[in-house]
């Protein structure tokens, strides 16, 4: 995952860093080691947490996918028309690349979207369309939008420079802690964690994930 590097100062430029946040519940009953954030043989290892819901412009990680990908996508590919499916933030964070960027976006959004964050959407000024039910029929029509020709399809995790993006996590997350044993992800499409852990594997081997 060596294209993640090219890709800090990008975040740096765009989003604000998540420092690591104490968990109080795992650590109630830990003995914090000399340094923080990391760990002694035999003793209780601290346990922060980074809360990616601290980024302020889009409160979640998917705007560092998609400033990525927004960053690598030819302005020239079917007249610079993109679009993406998204059950809310993915949107979010596409959304506001494209306007950052100067690029023309449509989302596919599920019907069942949050309220609130569609209206986030729509007032960063892209294209909107409600599709199905749940996540994978939104998905199945923007790409059958993008076959026609039309669009350049975007998606939401199985993208090699959405992956790199978030792999900046990890990055940032090596700088600010000493040493990283173990790391939890939480895992939907799979970007996310494809990202972390590729970068860990790469520069932190004995992390376990």
């Amino acid at each position: 995952m060596a294209k993640a590097q090219p890709c800090l100062p990008l975040p740096n430029h765009h989003i604000s860093r998540s420092p690591p946040a104490p968990c109080k519940r795992a650590n109630a009953s830990a003995t914090t080691s000399t340094k923080p954030h990391s760990s002694q043989p035999g003793r209780p290892a601290n346990q922060p947490t980074r809360p990616s819901l601290l980024e302020p412009k889009t409160r979640s990680s998917k705007l560092r996918g998609a400033m990525a990908k927004m960053s690598a996508s030819s302005s020239a590919s079917k007249g610079g028309r993109l679009i993406t499916a998204s059950s809310g933030n993915h949107g979010i964070g596409t959304a506001f690349a494209t306007r950052s960027l100067d690029k023309d976006l449509t989302v596919v959004l599920t019907e069942s979207v949050v309220p609130s964050k569609l209206e986030k959407i729509k007032a960063l000024g892209v294209d909107v369309i409600l599709h199905g039910a749940e996540t994978g029929l939104a998905e199945q029509h923007a790409q059958h939008l993008a076959s026609t020709g039309q669009y350049t399809y975007i998606s939401p995790y199985n993208d090699f420079d959405v992956i790199s993006g978030q792999g900046t996590i990890a990055l940032e997350l090596l700088e600010q802690c000493d040493k990283v044993d173990n790391i939890f992800i939480s895992m939907g499409g799979g970007g996310l964690i494809s990202g972390i852990g590729s970068v860990l594997k790469a520069f932190s081997p004995h992390t376990k994930i």
